[in-house]
């Protein structure tokens, strides 16, 4: 290893990533470029892949042996992030370095490696994709070019269309039917080629654009010869070896950020006092779709098949960059008096013109929506697997809240305490209190776990009361009282709270309010000092309350708790929605599977299955965020890191507007069943409902990331997005 190659190992992602950051910021003062929407389409620019080759940046998971850096996915994630925010100019190396290494490293020969794979980290050789035809766009597998075989290679003959760059590339790779469909069948007898751009019988014609651009091409195929030594991999495994690719393909930042130039420009324009839940919501968006494609990333370089994970990114990606720019392009003309600047409002005609694609390229909305609806059959991704805790905790854990359900929900008399006796018993109610108190000593992993499992199972239990929120609070300030069920209330200084959970059906409750004086105390407060105003319907034991609060023995305490603990329940509440999110989708699976309409099963419907595929690439993006969530709130106090407070801020964000969409699906693939006190549906879908309200609605946490972004200086939104 050369001392040049040392450096670049003991580099981690994260020093990658800001390494990478402060090369573009110098590249744009220089004016090297200027920032671009969609650049990895339309940012041809050679020279600067060849910059980039030159300092390491490409080629990052190829092997030092094949010139390439020898990093991991996870490293190649963070520059290729930097890149896109950054708007460069990186559409001559895009598809080779993202899709044409890998299908290298993976099915290509040893001559095919030495030819190809140093020149892509240098960034000095262009590759296109020969996949979609006129006759085969989203049904790639009636693919009609056809190769024949010859002496010493092959014959193809046949059209590509939609070739980004194929007039600039050098080769593409082609999939080729090289048996019959009645031979092999539509997904068999399919094989890759690579093939020379300039070769005989190969002819580029251009296809423009709506604003006169020349990015996409129709390249014909006329007797080409291809010798055997550029067959891609085995033939007839063409298939299996392009839906790898199409993983590649779908789940890179690239889905979600090519419009984040637009987006930082235009708020970096928007006045201060409209810094609202709207951009809020947008922000919290981002982080989420970083930390879900940041995760695909993980299963790539793990080995593992990532189809519907990537289909599910490719989805909520495209989706969302269509909605950023219809959302600027209505704020820039709210008022009669311009809000964007020039440069931006380049940057948003520039995205308009480009909005229509982003459903439609690398797979459309409803063909993904039928990739992500066949996924579901695979287990779900549960935080467990997610946050590393112990396979037997975590299995342990899911027999004693099933068997805790089923007691609950058998309706008979003093159940509750008979559940809560055997949680107890098993150190389960102080999961995470201090062992010298009578606690397990466990963190926010193993809690997460018995949130998530609690809340699918509808173990209806005041576990984030009484562990999280009073016995935190206990163990923190010393305080006694935990022998017995004990909720918390936060009220003001005239004693009244909103929605507050299990004040009654607990024996205590821990009062906290803010002192006049400017400090802050906590006192218990027995159940008959708890007036309760109001009850909620959502859920029987949410009520609006008065305590007398010159009744009680106050002790102090600081001022910060009241943060620290509403960032706890937020983060407790978004766990337990992820729980009651991955029942209600698991039921909706079910049930249309199982219920017959029209002789068949609703699951064939493909309406049935677009809404199947929704509320779970919904669910699978809150999930991806709670885990970051609760990741970083291992770390120590929530509220004294920015960054936690806003990883926190986006998990309850997600949680809220996933459980929206989740709750009307859900209710609509169930039918009128599901609106029955008989089904456990409503069980579920009003605790979401409550949930998502409680220790802030997505809005007020949309609204905090918003403003806390607005602190930051011009030009660091990025900043605050990629570090949650």
């Amino acid at each position: 290893m050369t001392a040049s190659e040392a450096t670049h190992a003991v580099v981690t992602a994260d020093g990658l990533r800001l390494e990478v950051r402060n090369f573009l910021t110098q590249q744009v003062h220089k004016e090297r470029f200027r920032p671009a929407v969609d650049s990895w389409v339309t940012g041809w620019d050679e020279e600067f892949s060849q910059l980039l080759g030159s300092l390491g940046y490409l080629g990052v998971t190829i092997p030092i042996e094949y010139g390439g850096q020898g990093r991991t996915y996870l490293e190649r994630f963070a520059v290729t992030e930097e890149l896109l925010a950054a708007g460069a100019p990186i559409a001559a190396h895009w598809i080779a370095d993202r899709q044409i290494a890998p299908a290298l490293l993976t099915h290509g020969t040893e001559a095919q490696k030495r030819k190809y794979l140093p020149r892509i980290a240098a960034g000095k050789c262009y590759f296109a994709i020969g996949m979609s035809e006129p006759d085969a766009g989203s049904d790639l597998a009636s693919v009609r070019t056809k190769a024949h075989q010859v002496d010493g290679g092959w014959i193809l003959n046949g059209s590509k269309v939609w070739t980004s760059g194929a007039h600039r590339a050098e080769a593409f790779f082609v999939l080729a039917r090289t048996e019959s469909v009645e031979t092999a069948g539509r997904h068999g007898g399919l094989s890759q080629f690579i093939v020379d751009l300039r070769a005989p019988g190969v002819q580029v014609r251009p296809i423009h654009s709506s604003s006169g651009e020349h990015h996409f091409n129709e390249v014909f195929l006329t007797d080409v010869f291809v010798s055997d030594e550029d067959v891609l991999g085995a033939t007839g495994d063409g298939w299996a070896q392009v839906t790898r690719e199409l993983s590649f393909e779908r789940s890179g930042p690239e889905r979600f950020l090519s419009t984040f130039p637009l987006f930082s420009a235009a708020f970096d324009d928007i006045p201060v006092d409209a810094a609202d839940h709207e951009a809020g919501r947008y922000i919290t968006r981002y982080s989420a779709l970083h930390k879900m494609s940041h995760q695909v990333s993980q299963l790539l370089q793990a080995g593992i098949p990532a189809g519907t994970a990537a289909a599910q990114v490719k989805l909520l990606g495209g989706r969302f960059e269509g909605d950023v720019v219809g959302w600027i392009d209505d704020l820039a003309h709210r008022t009669p008096e311009p809000v964007l600047s020039a440069d931006t409002s380049e940057l948003l005609d520039a995205a308009l013109v480009q909005r229509p694609g982003f459903t439609l390229r690398g797979g459309t909305t409803e063909i993904l929506s039928e990739v992500i609806a066949r996924g579901l059959t695979d287990p779900r991704t549960r935080l467990a697997d997610s946050l590393g805790v112990d396979p037997d905790l975590t299995g342990m854990i899911g027999e004693v809240m099933t068997k805790a359900g089923q007691r609950l929900s058998s309706g008979e008399p003093g159940q509750r305490q008979v559940a809560w006796a055997q949680l107890a018993d098993l150190g389960l109610v102080r999961l995470t209190g201090d062992p010298a108190r009578g606690g397990s000593g466990a963190g926010w992993a193993e809690a997460a776990v018995l949130l998530e499992s609690a809340a699918v199972n509808d173990v209806d239990l005041p576990l984030v009361e009484h562990d999280l929120l009073v016995g935190w609070l206990a163990d923190r300030l010393s305080l006694e009282g935990l022998e017995e069920i004990t909720s918390i209330s936060i009220v003001g200084p005239d004693g009244r709270a909103r929605n507050t959970a299990w004040t009654q059906g607990t024996e205590l409750a821990l009062v906290v309010c803010s002192d006049p004086a400017g400090g802050t105390r906590v006192a218990y407060a027995e159940t008959d000092q708890i007036e309760h105003i109001s009850h909620g319907l959502l859920r029987p034991h949410h009520a609006d309350i008065r305590v007398d609060l010159d009744t009680l023995d106050w002790t102090a305490a600081p001022t910060s708790i009241v943060e620290e603990l509403r960032l706890r329940g937020a983060l407790a509440r978004a766990v337990q929605m992820i729980g009651a999110i991955g029942w209600v989708v698991d039921s909706a699976i079910a049930h249309v599977n199982e219920r017959r309409q029209f002789g068949q099963p609703l699951a064939r419907f493909q309406a049935v299955r677009g809404l199947l595929a929704s509320m779970a690439a919904d669910a699978a993006l809150a999930t991806a965020a709670v885990a970051s969530a609760v990741e970083a709130a291992a770390q120590g106090d929530i509220g004294a890191d920015p960054t936690r407070v806003a990883a926190v801020a986006v998990a309850k964000s997600c949680t809220g507007h996933a459980s929206e969409i989740v709750v009307r699906n859900g209710h609509q693939l169930h039918g009128a069943i599901g609106t029955t006190l008989e089904h456990c549906l409503h069980r579920h879908s009003t605790a979401l409902l409550s949930w998502r309200n409680d220790y802030g609605s997505a809005s007020y946490w949309d609204r905090r990331l918003a403003e806390d972004a607005k602190t930051r200086p011009h030009g660091s939104l990025w900043d605050v997005i990629s570090s949650n």
